[in-house]
C-alpha cells in the first residue's frame, strides 16, 4: 500500500468493476490529437489529415 492508501473496501471494487462507458468516435479522435501534442511533427500531420479531410468532405458535397 502507498502511503495515505486505504484498503479497499466492498463499494471500492464494485464502483471499479464497473463497464467503461464507449466514446465516440470524435472523442477518441480528440484523445489521439492530444497525445500526438507532445510531438509537434506528428500533431501537425494530424490537423493537415483532419483540416483536408473536412475540406475533400466540403468539397463533395457531404
Amino acid at each position: 500500500m502507498l502511503d495515505g492508501e486505504f484498503p479497499p473496501q466492498d463499494d471500492d471494487i464494485r464502483l471499479r468493476a464497473r463497464p467503461q462507458l464507449r466514446h465516440s468516435a470524435w472523442a477518441k479522435a480528440k484523445l489521439r490529437l492530444l497525445e500526438y501534442w507532445d510531438y509537434p511533427p506528428a500533431a501537425l500531420f494530424w490537423l493537415i489529415l483532419t483540416a483536408g479531410t473536412i475540406a475533400a468532405l466540403k468539397i463533395a458535397g457531404l
